[in-house]
């Protein structure tokens, strides 16, 4: 049986069956025309961001290096003696003299070695006194001896001439004139003889004299030394400046501690004449010479200097490098004070740089993003550079005069080959 179907009941269907056509055409559409749109950028912001311009002019290279200020003059106190901490009369940092007395010592056993000294001296000069008596007890028998020498051959000399005279007349033989004769040459004889050994006495004593006169210096030479170092015991600074510290290894002195001969007991130094020295990498250090200029800044003033010394070791991969300061030290500056230093070690003239952008290398290539000239989009653009200082790199190809681009850290962008900043 056929069913009659009423006319607004099929006008209906085909509008639904229309809109329905309408609708799948207007997203279809929409989907063609966003395939046709670039997606958006993404944005960071510019505040975030460091941005440098590429200049044209002078490129001062410079190289860093961070280290502490050390005196030109330094003078180290070494124990003359040996002995016990008796007494520490000042702490480092003062200020001293030459008299300004560091510590005292004590001990015993120099001090029985001046009272022994001073024994042997006395006893030195008792036996000079006493060999001088001796000698002039010698010298008085040696003058009688010759007296009585004298006299004998006088006598017998005039015994002589009178029995010469008696044989002459015949009164006398002749035999006992030369019996007279004979007597009186030897005593002659005699004489000269003891001439001859108070001469040599003389000169015997005088030798000996001067030996037991010496004996008297050398004794005395060592009391004087034993003397000097016990005064020794009484440390003085011995120069003026300012005392660095006590002790070998600076950790100060405490009484009763032993201290051996020639050990270091302070250090003073001069802090009117300082020096910077510097901790430089190897790398860099193969620029610097002896001569170059340097800026030292000590955190309360910047210092002109010059490079004096380059040590020639390499200690961690750091090389040591030593400027002379050439301006007047500002207030604070002081031994041990740490500081940094700027040196010069070349110009480059009428070049293009730039700040240094992070992770750039001297002579390197390096993407970087580069403002567009709209001033908001930034392009990732490969980049060579040159020689660098510690700041700034010199630009060899892919930017000029004038480009800015984005020197800061950009490696968030690394899937990005173009950005906005706002």
């Amino acid at each position: 049986m056929d069913v009659t179907r009423t006319p607004s009941k099929v006008r209906k269907g085909m509008r639904w069956a229309l809109l329905l056509l309408a609708l799948t055409i207007f997203l279809s559409a929409a989907t063609a025309g966003l395939s046709f749109l670039e997606p958006a950028l993404p944005t960071f912001d510019r505040s975030a961001m460091v941005v440098d311009a590429v200049q044209q002019g002078t490129l001062v290279r410079e190289i860093s290096g961070s280290g502490t200020l050390v005196p030109v003059d330094i003078t180290w106190i070494t124990a003359e003696v040996g002995g016990q901490v008796l007494e520490v009369s000042v702490e480092p940092g003062i200020e001293v003299t030459a008299d300004t007395v560091l510590l005292k010592l004590r001990d015993p056993q120099l001090e029985r070695a001046v009272r022994e000294a001073e024994r042997n001296v006395e006893s030195a000069k008792a036996d000079l006194a006493r060999f001088e008596l001796q000698q002039e007890s010698m010298q008085l028998d040696l003058k009688v001896a010759i007296a009585n020498a004298r006299a004998n051959f006088e006598e017998a000399r005039e015994e002589a001439e009178i029995d010469e005279a008696m044989v002459r007349r015949g009164l006398k033989s002749p035999r006992q004139w030369r019996f007279s004769k004979s007597r009186a040459e030897r005593n002659r004889m005699t004489f000269e003889v003891q001439i001859e050994r108070a001469t040599n006495s003389v000169k015997t004593q005088r030798i000996q004299h001067t030996e037991k006169e010496d004996a008297v210096a050398r004794a005395e030479d060592r009391l004087e030394e034993r003397r000097e170092q016990q005064a020794a015991l009484i440390v003085k600074a011995g120069t003026e400046g300012i005392l660095q510290q006590l002790g070998s290894t600076g950790g100060g002195l405490e009484v009763g501690q032993r201290v051996a001969q020639g050990a270091v007991v302070a250090i003073i130094s001069n802090p009117k004449q300082l020096k910077a020295v510097l901790s430089v990498s190897q790398v860099q250090a193969r620029d610097v010479v002896v001569g170059q200029p340097a800026t030292i800044d000590t955190r309360s003033g910047i210092v002109a200097g010059r490079v004096s010394r380059i040590d020639p070791a390499v200690q961690n991969d750091r090389v040591t490098v030593e400027v002379e300061l050439l301006g007047e030290l500002p207030k604070g500056a002081r031994p041990d004070l740490s500081v940094e230093g700027l040196i010069e070690v070349a110009r480059l003239d009428d070049v293009l740089h730039v700040r240094k952008p992070v992770y750039s290398q001297d002579n390197g290539r390096l993407e970087v993003f580069r403002l567009d000239s709209d001033g908001e989009t930034a392009t990732r653009t490969m980049v060579e550079f040159g020689r660098g200082t510690v700041h700034s790199i010199e630009v060899v190809a892919g930017l000029k005069e004038g480009d800015q681009l984005v020197v800061s850290d950009t490696t968030r962008w690394k899937t990005f080959d173009q950005v906005r900043l706002k």
